[in-house]
């Protein structure tokens, strides 16, 4: 009896390590579930952020075709820097318009000026040929 009461006891410390192991098992597999599940979200985010990576290396590529194509008159030593290379560029070509705008306008302005002289002339031609016939 004392040996059935000993294998008894020996079964109840079994099966309380059993169910103390079982709960720890469980806990780490409610761990490891849950680092999975941030392990899927941080792989989804990656995959996001290479996609975005890959289209904003193309923009950026676009932008120095961009830059390379309009911008070879400038500086050498500037072409290091795209965006203020464009930048240069850009506001080169905003004076331009701007200088070509003014002498659009004067030219405008010289135009009907000579249009009016011409005018002048023409009325002045007509006075004189109605003096000569006598109209």
């Amino acid at each position: 009896m004392v040996l059935q009461h000993e294998s008894n006891k020996s079964n109840l410390v079994c099966f309380r390590d059993a169910g103390h192991n079982k709960l720890v098992l469980e806990k780490e597999v409610t761990d490891l579930r849950s680092q999975k599940a941030r392990f899927e979200e941080r792989e989804q985010r990656l995959v996001q952020l290479e996609a975005s990576h890959r289209h904003l290396e193309s923009t950026l590529e676009h932008w120095c075709k961009v830059v390379h194509d309009h911008c070879l008159g400038l500086l050498q030593e500037k072409a290091i820097v795209g965006p203020e290379l464009l930048r240069m560029k850009i506001e080169s070509l905003q004076q331009k318009e701007l200088l070509l705008a003014a002498d659009k306008g004067h030219l405008e302005s010289r135009l009907v000026d000579t249009w009016l002289a011409n005018l002048q002339l023409f009325y002045w031609l007509i006075g004189c040929l109605m003096i000569w016939f006598q109209l």
